[in-house]
């Protein structure tokens, strides 16, 4: 029997396909750390996926088709024996986990801009999913769904792991288990549904119309402890160009590269590292390129330059932090580059500019 998870209003981007590389290996890594596995087990993880080697997993710049996505849950949920894997594997899924998403929401100013994060942003980590949001009344009510037809265990799998996401960053502003809230679940009660409140932290219910967690309006203005206004318009920054670049030109090799470099860690990816996310040989994307009537070295080069501005514009951080951050070995050869970039110094641009 299949589910197909309850649509809200939602416009859902055609520019993703199931077979398009855009899900970040780090999410299956969790599963095996979750499942315990042991290097030679790695395959079994990756069964029926097409991926040929469990080295794949330790690539930080591979990723995975939907469909690879969606057979890696299934084997897991498999491999566990245990139907209520979804909760384990919820635990897992904080902030920390979740790359530059994640330090956009732990930076956050309070609990409704760490929230609007999650929700505006899901879709440039895990693009079969994404939430919507309504008040009503005293509460507010998030909206969960996934946007692909699947089992029903896989879906209650899914949804289990999405919900606990959720909580977990509202206690991780709050700094305290959710006791308040409501977990309204759209599908049977399942067999283990004693072990939800040790995983929750607040009641659930099963069967419902939609799936959503209903938390207190009042929370929302819930200041967050760890708040860093210079790291949160940085992560913001970083978020809304993955979102921009997965939006557009997504047929092109171009948007490709952009999308894999904007990933990660600026000026850390080599080209080859870049072909092999993409899953094509260094010459293969050369090539391609060239056709686009541009290089590696002319992408990552504008990347850097547009960051490099924005940390210098939007930020008060030094310039050898700049320089740490765009990964460049010391503050001479930033400012190098920076020159030939933009025919002046950092320091001078920022006093111009600003």
């Amino acid at each position: 029997m299949s589910h197909l998870s309850p649509r809200v209003p939602f416009k859902i981007e055609p520019s993703l396909t199931l077979d398009e590389p855009t899900i970040p290996v780090s999410c299956p890594r969790l599963f095996a750390t979750e499942l315990g596995l042991q290097e030679k087990s790695l395959a079994d993880l990756l069964w029926r996926t097409g991926v040929d080697h469990p080295q794949f997993l330790f690539k930080n710049e591979a990723k995975l088709t939907i469909n690879q996505y969606i057979q890696v849950v299934r084997n897991a949920l498999r491999l566990s024996g245990d139907s209520a894997f979804g909760l384990r594997m919820g635990k897992r899924i904080t902030p920390l986990t979740l790359g530059p998403l994640g330090f956009l929401i732990s930076s956050s100013p309070d609990l409704q801009t760490a929230l609007d994060s999650y929700r505006n942003f899901l879709p440039t980590r895990i693009p079969i999913s994404h939430i919507t949001s309504r008040q009503n009344g005293t509460d507010l009510e998030y909206i969960l769904a996934i946007d692909v037809e699947v089992e029903e265990p896989l879906y209650r799998c899914i949804m289990e792991t999405f919900s606990l996401s959720l909580i977990s960053i509202v206690e991780f502003i709050l700094a305290r288990p959710l006791n308040e809230g409501h977990l309204y679940c759209n599908f049977p009660k399942p067999d283990y549904y004693s072990q939800y409140r040790e995983y929750t932290h607040c009641p659930a219910s099963f069967s419902a119309k939609e799936h959503k967690l209903v938390i207190p309006l009042e929370f929302c203005n819930s200041k967050n402890s760890y708040s860093d206004h210079c790291v949160y318009d940085v992560a913001l920054k970083q978020c809304q160009d993955i979102t921009t670049k997965i939006k557009s030109n997504a047929d092109t090799t171009v948007h490709r590269v952009q999308t894999v470099l904007l990933s990660h860690p600026q000026g850390k990816l080599t080209e080859s590292e870049v072909a092999t996310a993409l899953f094509i040989s260094k010459r293969t994307l050369a090539r391609r390129l060239q056709k686009e009537n541009t290089s590696f070295r002319e992408i990552q080069e504008h990347i850097l330059s547009q960051m490099a501005s924005d940390y210098l514009l939007n930020t008060k951080l030094p310039v050898e932090t700049i320089a740490y951050l765009l990964n460049y070995h010391d503050g001479a050869n930033f400012r190098r580059a920076f020159q030939r970039w933009y025919g002046t110094t950092p320091s001078e641009y920022r006093k111009v500019v600003t």
